[in-house]
């Protein structure tokens, strides 16, 4: 294998990871305005999420160019649809450690971020399910007229301005 298309795409699995650390720690932030019910400080982070992520696919793609070019230095028929395990297989054993090395680094670092995203969404479900909530209630309690009941348990309408809500237990 040509060692200068190897070492080009080392380097390029080198700055997908700088950027997908980066990008945890944009979900860690992300993580700490949701749990604040922090919506003001969410758009901030999402635009710098969304930068990291452009980022991500610019490099991406320079990657698989450089993964094409291992393939043709390795003599591989079809190297513009040939996938990693093909040229795993076609290079040297410590070459093929090396790449692994730093794939498997990437994927460890892909499965954690993949985590704090979910959980991320998860948080962000909620806190929609939680507004809806809240408006709802608020629009119901200021309505014209509400229901509610007396204290012997008939039902009554309060007009708007009127109690709405019984603390007599």
């Amino acid at each position: 294998m040509d060692n200068a298309a190897k070492e080009a795409y080392l380097d390029s699995v080198k700055q997908e990871s700088s950027l997908f650390n980066d990008l945890s720690g944009v979900l860690e932030k992300e993580k700490k305005l949701l749990v604040a019910n922090n919506a003001s400080g969410l758009e901030a982070v999402l635009k710098e999420k969304e930068g990291i992520i452009s980022g991500i696919a610019l490099h991406e793609g320079l990657k698989r160019e450089r993964l094409f070019a291992m393939a043709r230095s390795l003599n591989l028929a079809g190297a513009e649809s040939i996938k990693l395990m093909d040229v795993l297989m076609a290079a040297g054993e410590s070459d093929a450690r090396e790449i692994e090395d730093a794939v498997e680094g990437l994927v460890r670092l892909l499965e954690k971020i993949s985590g704090a995203n979910s959980g991320n969404i998860r948080m962000v479900r909620n806190f929609m399910k939680l507004s809806g909530f809240t408006r709802d209630l608020v629009e119901k309690l200021s309505g014209p007229k509400q229901v509610t009941y007396s204290e012997d348990g008939g039902k009554q309408f309060v007009k708007d301005g009127g109690k709405k809500l019984d603390f007599k237990i």
